[in-house]
């Protein structure tokens, strides 16, 4: 690729697996301040905080949606 710096951020799952990775490049050597590295470790524990809750919302429609054909079929 080219690159002389790289940087990657685990996206990791609530069982500590991980679900994904943000990848950054440059194509010259650098380093990245406390700062920074602390606020990309912020934005990729906010956005598995975001993924969790969107796997739960969507788990719990899944549910909500069995129980509304398991509660027509009786019905039936």
């Amino acid at each position: 690729m080219g690159v002389c710096a790289s940087m990657s951020i685990s996206i990791l799952r609530g069982d500590r697996r991980l679900w994904g990775l943000i990848s950054c490049h440059h194509s010259q050597s650098r380093r990245v301040s406390y700062q920074v590295r602390t606020a990309c470790d912020f934005l990729a524990q906010s956005l598995t905080v975001h993924l969790e809750s969107l796997e739960q919302r969507e788990e719990l429609t899944q549910r909500i949606r069995m129980k509304s054909m398991t509660t027509e079929l009786l019905a039936r």
